[in-house]
């Protein structure tokens, strides 16, 4: 155990030391040894009297026999029979923390994932059926997986080895109840237990969009954690009837697919929020790993009251994140019923602010629409809860996008990760914030960290895709984004950076990538991008066509005035483009922080009115205060 690190006393190491007499056999070897042992010895008192040999040699056969039994036992502990022969026993990273009901399993890592097998069995209330769980893991060994076989290419470098216990993944408990209307209730268990964990000093957890695609999969425990980059898992099922739950998880080990711990809590509904704390500091102790003084405190206070609020924040965070306006659209209105459910319901008012901000990047949303109600659910959220790690996450958008303090963003994001090192959001903005003031090798590094807590989830990956991008990596941002399109053919996103990442080389490909994203959605900034690329083929007219569409575009609806500026910068209008540029700076257009990113390829690094915009943007670079 590392200096510093306080490790909690488990109060199951006899269960653990059971478990490695099993392992090594020596509990195998001990009773066979008494069997034949107590054969011999009756041997021996019937034989040796008729062989005429005194007494003294029944004695000395029933000495030797008593002195080999430990003998035999330290020769079982030291060694194993194997196909090549005799081998010394490895020693085993043991863990204390194994429950008491816990006993030796079969191997599970090769066989699909059902709900049904059992592992770990629960002893069943008065007419129910047992509720069972299973686990297992990638083998010490195996090989992780290939480029191919990863959703991100650059996945392996920020996953951690299989035989690290403390990166962990919470799967989707099991709904054993009746009712199918329940799932989201078992759902919602599993992220309770999930961010109840996230809280656990020097712990990596996986994110709930990862882990949630793992829901009634057939893959082997041991493919989903190779995808993951797992040391540990948590398993488990809900039952729910009437007024009453049972749930039950266990911790397994991936190298030895070894139950460290587990457990069943029947519970009354209303006190189903405990089970979270409960759960983490059990996982804390088994893991010998720190449930710091805020995460106790965060775990003592219920979120909410409303289970139907809760499950619409969840709905409404990953409606949000897909970025596309229908899907905004209806993360904002998932968010804004529970806020009617619950008023005092902080969560939700953080997130609602988030799906603001990102509600302009891809619609015809003008920034002053939601400028007003993203400041109000911040300043809610803050008044709720002035601990909350996604409320300073929420805040340091609104600093970047309305006020452009970029080191009050940046203070910001870096409280709400001191609140939860494993808040995956926070570390995505903060990626792009960084990209946004070029500071390109801090970014990529920040992505890669919310990829490492979010491996499946395309928001992460995309974000990670534009880190390399805007560095320059080209090519390890090409496969981000091919493996995104290998699994989403049609992805506005994938389709718009590829068009990005190839202007420069192929610009066929370029319009072509660009096409396929507007014939998606018809984006403002991408329809301006087409136009770059229909110019660089020489096919100028159908650009000037363009430019003038999406100029008649902007008096029915919002525009970005950044998108019209690139329409006719490269159309060779430099002014107007410029006085679009200014207007984006002017009204707080998302798509104006991108400048600096393209100002090389626009041609305008030296321009008097891009240097003017820069410093008025990035004042805090140049020591100026807010105007």
């Amino acid at each position: 155990m590392g200096p510093g690190r306080r490790s909690i006393p488990s109060p199951c190491s006899r269960v653990s030391f059971w478990s490695e007499l099993k392992r090594r056999h020596a509990i195998k070897v001990g009773v066979v040894y008494l069997l034949v042992a107590a054969a011999v010895g009756g041997a021996a008192e019937v034989f040796l009297p008729g062989l005429g040999l005194p007494q003294s040699a029944l004695t000395l056969v029933l000495v030797l026999l008593v002195l080999g039994f430990p003998v035999a036992l330290v020769l079982a502990w030291a060694y194993d029979m194997t196909p090549e022969g005799v081998v010394r026993t490895g020693a085993e990273d043991s863990v204390s923390g194994t429950a008491a009901s816990v006993e030796a399993a079969p191997v599970a890592a090769e066989r699909p994932v059902v709900a049904e097998r059992p592992l770990v069995a629960e002893q069943p209330a008065a007419g129910e059926h047992p509720a069972v769980v299973q686990a297992g893991e990638r083998a010490v060994g195996e090989a992780r997986p290939t480029e191919a076989q990863t959703p991100v290419a650059d996945i392996a470098q920020t996953a951690a080895p299989p035989s690290d216990r403390r990166s962990i993944a919470v799967l989707p408990l099991t709904n054993l109840s009746d009712d199918p209307e329940d799932e989201y209730f078992s759902d919602g268990m599993t992220d309770d237990i999930l961010t109840a964990l996230s809280f656990i000093e020097d712990l990596k957890v996986i994110s709930r969009t990862s882990v949630m695609r793992y829901k009634g999969t057939t893959k082997t425990i041991r493919e989903i954690a190779g995808e993951l980059g797992v040391g540990t898992i948590v398993e488990g099922s809900v039952r729910r009837a009437g007024d009453r739950v049972r749930i039950v998880a266990q911790l397994i080990d991936a190298s030895t697919d070894e139950h460290l711990w587990a457990n069943t809590y029947d519970r009354e509904l209303q006190d189903v929020f405990a089970v979270q704390s409960e759960v983490a500091e059990s996982i804390a102790g088994a893991l010998e790993s720190v449930l710091s003084p805020h995460g106790k405190a965060r775990l003592a206070t219920k979120p909410t009251d409303n289970l139907e609020a809760y499950e619409l924040v969840l709905r409404g965070r990953n409606e949000y994140l897909q970025a596309l306006p229908e899907n905004v659209a209806r993360g904002l209105e998932f968010l804004r019923q529970a806020i009617e459910l619950d008023a005092q319901y902080a969560l939700a008012h953080a997130h609602l602010a988030m799906a603001y901000f990102i509600q302009p990047y891809w619609s015809a949303v003008a920034p002053e629409r939601i400028s007003k109600p993203a400041k109000e659910a911040i300043d809610r959220a803050f008044e709720l809860d002035p601990n909350l790690p996604e409320a300073y996450a929420a805040r340091a958008n609104w600093k970047v996008y309305f006020e452009w303090d970029w080191k009050g963003a940046e203070a910001d994001l870096a409280r709400a990760l001191a609140l939860n090192p494993n808040l995956a959001d926070a570390y995505s903005w903060r990626s792009l914030f960084l990209t946004l003031q070029q500071r390109h090798d801090e970014a990529v590094q920040d992505a890669r960290h919310a990829v490492a807590l979010d491996p499946l989830s395309h928001f992460m990956q995309d974000r990670l895709g534009q880190a390399l991008l805007w560095s320059d990596q080209m090519e390890a941002a090409r496969r981000i984004y091919e493996s995104i399109l290998d699994e989403h053919p049609s992805s506005f996103q994938a389709h718009y950076f590829m068009g990005l990442i190839t202007r420069r080389t192929d610009p066929a490909a370029s319009l072509e990538h660009y096409d396929r994203a507007l014939a998606e959605l018809d984006s403002s900034i991408a329809s301006a991008s087409r136009s770059m690329a229909l110019r660089r083929l020489g096919r100028l007219e159908e650009a000037d066509q363009n430019v003038t569409r999406l100029e008649a575009r902007s008096h029915t609806e919002h525009v970005s005035p950044y998108a019209l500026g690139i329409a006719y910068l490269t159309s060779g209008d430099v002014d107007k483009a410029f006085d679009y540029f200014e207007e984006g700076a002017e009204i707080h257009d998302v798509f104006i922080l991108f400048i600096r990113m393209g100002a090389d390829v626009l041609g305008i690094e030296d321009h008097p009115r891009y240097l003017a915009l820069r410093r008025r943007i990035w004042r805090d670079e140049f020591g100026e205060s807010e105007e």
